[in-house]
């Protein structure tokens, strides 16, 4: 598994806006100002993380984007998951159909190891991001 620049960028985005909630809304350019994520990609970004509810948009010249809800209740494994990332480790995981999938000795170790990754990403909420809680020891 490995986390597209989608992904991390969307991300990114979400976490400039966890920093900044209740001050209002923020327009494209302003998420997407010091590089944090390139203009290209956050438009399309900002509709997949508005289909997915995390945040709403205002039109309008004084319109722009906020989070949906407080940013100590978004978990990370939403925002991935909303920009259709996938997050399984191995095929395998992902189906029953491999021939081996009822005897195969290294299944185990990577449905744990997937666990562990979920459980993280369960856990980790954008307000820990914000406040660097989101560093796991």
């Amino acid at each position: 598994m490995k986390i597209s620049a989608r992904g991390e960028y969307g991300l990114r985005a979400m976490v400039f806006l966890a920093s900044r909630q209740g001050d209002g809304l923020f327009s494209m350019q302003q998420i997407g100002s010091n590089g944090i994520v390139p203009l290209p990609f956050l438009a399309q970004i900002l509709v997949d993380l508005r289909r997915a509810n995390l945040i709403e948009s205002v039109r309008g010249s004084k319109g722009g984007y906020r989070l949906c809800r407080p940013s100590q209740q978004i978990r990370v494994r939403e925002v991935i998951e909303a920009l259709a990332e996938r997050l399984d480790l191995v095929n395998c995981l992902r189906t029953e159909t491999c021939a081996l999938s009822l005897s195969c000795p290294t299944r185990p170790f990577w449905r744990r190891v997937q666990q562990s990754l979920e459980e993280v990403m369960d856990h980790t909420t954008l307000a820990d991001l914000t406040t660097g809680k989101g560093d796991i020891p």
